[in-house]
């Protein structure tokens, strides 16, 4: 019974990053960012490309971008930060 539960609890978070998308704008609330962290990378990119309206089918640029986003998460007060912000900052920092 125990390995039955475990094996519908692991289908269920499977599922529930499986069904993952993109954040849009009109989404971005405090806490935004944790859920980036969360998306696979085609959302990730597809993320970047509707808060930077740039396309990210440059992989370096992509792989920057995302990496400084990602980074923002280890920093304080990252579960109440809006994602539109990081991106500028990262954008801005990038010189993008």
């Amino acid at each position: 019974m125990r390995s039955l539960i475990l094996a519908l609890v692991g289908a269920g978070v499977m599922t529930s990053a499986a069904q993952a998308e993109p954040i849009l704008p009109a989404q971005d609330r405090a806490g935004a960012l944790l859920k980036y962290q969360l998306l696979v990378v085609q959302d990730r990119r597809a993320t970047l490309e509707a808060f930077t309206g740039k396309s990210m089918r440059n992989q370096a640029v992509f792989q920057n971008l995302d990496a400084c986003t990602l980074r923002q998460t280890t920093e304080d007060g990252a579960a109440g930060m809006r994602l539109s912000k990081v991106i500028a900052a990262c954008v801005k920092e990038l010189n993008l």
